[in-house]
């Protein structure tokens, strides 16, 4: 499930516009979509604050922030994960760990490294690491600080505003109170499926893992508005793209939160 997670996010990345710790954190929210009782909201693209504390000068980086809760329990705890773009000068050695508050976790790789040369060699990673929900109970209101760190003990510090982390939590906050307070007839209503809705979910189970990768690139491309085609002569694909293309906005953002969940 986390491969897939990281494979959607990565597409987010390098979107035209992106927030930074002096935004309009009221428009933070980039999809939310739900899968049984475990609500998931993604932020948008942000670009944080670094600091090359011993290691690499940071050219550019960016990340999406994806916080996750149990609507049926107000009181239940957020968990999540930081997907990331960071380029740097090649020089330095890959970062491999991340760490915050006393804690060091593997970054997971979205993608392969890639590297451009023109007056400098910079490199960039593509990656994502988890948060879990004690972490977030101490971060409480605070900006969210960690460190990217490489195996010579390089590092380099990154600071998630507390306003953009905010945001997504009162989204989730505000989707948990509201179904708390929904009716049982009305909540057994508002998960009846659509006809697309049903139909894209029948076929990307028939597909496999490459397919269904395949898919979520192109779904989410193609998430407001159907731009391109998904060239292919497979059934499962052709009928996925026909009723992905049926589907409303909403029913999109549903489905890709769906399928990041499988």
């Amino acid at each position: 499930m986390l491969r897939k997670a990281v494979v959607v996010l990565s597409l987010l990345l390098g979107a035209c516009s992106s927030l930074d710790s002096k935004s309009d954190f009221s428009k933070s929210v980039e999809s939310v979509g739900s899968r049984g009782n475990e609500r998931t909201v993604i932020g948008k693209n942000y670009n944080p604050v670094a600091d090359a504390n011993n290691g690499a000068d940071i050219v550019k980086s960016q990340v999406v922030l994806a916080l996750s809760k149990n609507i049926s329990d107000p009181s239940s705890d957020f968990s999540g994960y930081v997907n990331m773009e960071v380029s740097y000068f090649k020089s330095y050695t890959e970062f491999e760990k991340a760490s915050y508050l006393g804690k060091e976790v593997d970054l997971v790789m979205a993608k392969p490294s890639t590297s451009i040369c023109t007056e400098h060699c910079t490199a960039t990673q593509y990656f994502s690491f988890p948060v879990d929900s004690k972490t977030w109970e101490q971060v409480g209101d605070n900006d969210f600080v960690f460190n990217l760190v490489t195996n010579n003990s390089y590092q380099v510090t990154f600071k998630l505003a507390a306003g953009y982390i905010s945001a997504l939590k009162s989204e989730l906050l505000v989707k948990s109170n509201a179904v708390a307070t929904i009716p049982a007839a009305v909540a057994i209503a508002e998960t009846q499926e659509t006809k697309p809705v049903s139909m894209v979910k029948y076929w990307y189970e028939k597909s496999s893992i490459d397919e269904q990768e395949k898919f979520m690139s192109w779904a989410l491309s193609n998430r407001k508005s159907i731009s391109s085609s998904l060239s292919s002569s497979k059934q499962s694909e052709k009928m996925l793209q026909y009723w992905y293309g049926e589907a409303s906005v909403t029913e999109r953002q549903y489905l890709l939160t769906w399928m990041i969940g499988e």
